[in-house]
């Protein structure tokens, strides 16, 4: 699995989340709009609209690159069509990693940083000495 399939993956869950909860609070809010009977969808309605908002931050603030860990939010969307890519993204626009190398599949051991997913970093920058 390269990056870009991994980022693609991450982006198409963030819009089923997205598109899911926007139709389904729509058809909620307008159902229990229309009758008495059924003012009890407003609940899954707010659930949906919640959803649809879940959806949206994890596509800006959640999607990271795998090596630099900057968000990729603003490089994989497109202003005007969100649901459309911006343009080809080649590499990270931060640190410059190509999108098509190749990556491990995600750790399910959760004692590992989620920085080191895909190329091994090395931690001598992420020490810190205190001296006293």
């Amino acid at each position: 699995m390269t990056i870009r399939e991994k980022v693609l993956r991450q982006k198409r869950v963030a819009d089923f989340l997205w598109i899911g909860g926007t139709a389904g609070a729509m058809l909620c809010f307008f159902s229990a709009a229309s009758s008495l009977a059924l003012r009890w969808l407003v609940f899954p309605g707010i659930l949906s609209f919640l959803a649809a908002m879940a959806g949206s931050i994890y596509r800006i603030y959640a999607i990271r690159c795998p090596r630099c860990s900057y968000r990729l939010g603003g490089a994989i969307m497109s202003p005007v069509n969100p649901l459309g890519p911006a343009e080809p993204v080649v590499m990270c626009p931060y640190c410059g990693t190509r999108f098509d190398e190749e990556c491990e599949a995600t750790p399910n051991n959760s004692l590992q940083s989620p920085t080191r997913w895909c190329l091994d970093i090395p931690l001598q920058r992420y020490e810190t000495r205190v001296s006293y």
